[in-house]
């Protein structure tokens, strides 16, 4: 469903040089934060799911939610937030040629790569610590899977569909190595 709404024209703003509504895309309209926004919905709607209920630590009724679940949620955004924005590294030229603005067609590659590199950083220390993990541990995991990541972003057109697609089965193991 998200896919849909992401990809169809759904979104009304109006215009102040035109004077019109017009619809635009939910990408459009997001600018620079789709992959926030991307990587939010997914961990609500999707990941946080599947792990949780692999993990055996699914919400009960008889069983409120816990401090793991809420760690395993912003593990899932931090490092969605990481694959995506490499997404957006990757598919700059296409991003530029429809007029669609990412972090990456609006800082370039470079700003970008440091920018996701503190994000994801901080995003996985500040949750390790919330939860009396390991900090080294969280830096290294993040280093790793931020370098990791970038270099497939770097050297592997979208054309390298086996590249892309073990990236996208891996992108979520720091979630599973990093949950308590």
């Amino acid at each position: 469903m998200l896919a849909v709404v992401h990809g169809t024209p759904l979104i009304p703003p109006y215009s102040w040089k035109t004077g019109e509504i017009s619809m635009v895309k939910l990408k459009a309209f997001l600018g620079p934060f789709k992959s926030l926004f991307g990587a939010t919905c997914i961990g609500l709607m999707d990941v946080t799911a599947v792990l949780l209920y692999l993990r055996g630590t699914m919400p009960h009724p008889e069983h409120p939610p816990s401090t793991t679940h809420f760690q395993v949620l912003m593990y899932t955004i931090v490092y969605d937030f990481l694959w995506e924005s490499i997404a957006d590294v990757r598919d700059l030229n296409e991003d530029l040629q429809e007029g669609v603005t990412t972090l990456a067609t609006a800082f370039g590659v470079r700003r970008t790569l440091m920018f996701v590199a503190g994000s994801t950083i901080i995003g996985d220390l500040s949750v390790t610590m919330i939860g009396g993990g390991n900090a080294v541990l969280a830096a290294s995991r993040a280093v790793f899977f931020w370098g990791a990541f970038s270099a497939l972003a770097t050297y592997k057109p979208r054309r390298a569909t086996s590249a892309w697609g073990v990236g996208s089965l891996v992108g979520l193991l720091p979630v599973w190595l990093a949950a308590p």
